[in-house]
Parts: structure tokens; sequence; C-alpha cells
């Protein structure tokens, strides 16, 4: 008998309720993703401890704890740090994304977020 397939599960750490929802929408519909979120860098690191989900999406600025510090705090958690994490951010240059790789982060885009980038990218960390 076939075990029923679990779609896996994304976090999405970002201040921005909109983009929330609208990766959340793309993730469920075009994906089969089961998406849980958190508003903040402090909610998110509970929801990952409780919820070990299977990859994260993670803004950088937000209030409270930055993207790179969540990134770095998740990827030195030894029960955490095999969670793929994607940057989801407006800043573009060079240096963000190293700063974003050289905290431990698995993937970059940059905002606004094309779907099929993004469906692409979890897919192949996942």
């Amino acid at each position: 008998m076939n075990m029923p397939v679990v779609a896996p599960k994304i976090l999405i750490i970002d201040d921005s309720q909109m983009l929330t929802d609208m990766l959340k929408d793309a993730l469920t519909t075009q994906g089969n993703f089961r998406v849980v979120s958190a508003p903040d860098g402090a909610s998110g690191l509970a929801i990952a401890e409780t919820e070990r989900p299977d990859l994260i999406l993670l803004d950088i600025s937000m209030p409270g704890l930055s993207g790179y510090e969540i990134c770095r705090i998740i990827k030195n958690d030894e029960k955490l740090r095999h969670i793929p994490i994607v940057i989801i951010s407006a800043l573009s240059a060079d240096e963000d994304k190293e700063k974003a790789f050289i905290a431990g982060a698995d993937g970059y885009l940059v905002k606004p977020i094309h779907i099929d980038n993004l469906l692409t990218k979890v897919n192949n960390l996942l």
C-alpha cells in the first residue's frame, strides 16, 4: 500500500503581509506546498524550532532581527542548520547577496518576485 506523500512545509518570515499572502497563494496553488508564516524574526525562529519546515523564505529588512541575523542563528543551530534558506529582498547589490551567502543562505531572490523563479529555486533546494 502506498503511503500518502506529504507536501513539503515552507516557512515565510517577512513583515510584509501583502508579499506573504502572494507567496502563500503561489506556493499552495502552483507548487502544492504547505505554508506557515511569521511577521518578524523572533516569531519566525520560534516557528522554525517547533514546525521544522523543509525550507525557509526569509526577508532581510524587518523590525527587530534582520534576515542576516536570523539566517546565522538558524545555520548555527544543530537541529535547524539543514533547512535551506532563500533570502527574498529588495536589496539587489552584489554586497547584499554576498552578506546573505556568508550568513548561510542557500539562495537569493530579488523583489519583485517572479513566481516561476521562486518555484524553480524552491524545487531545486528541496
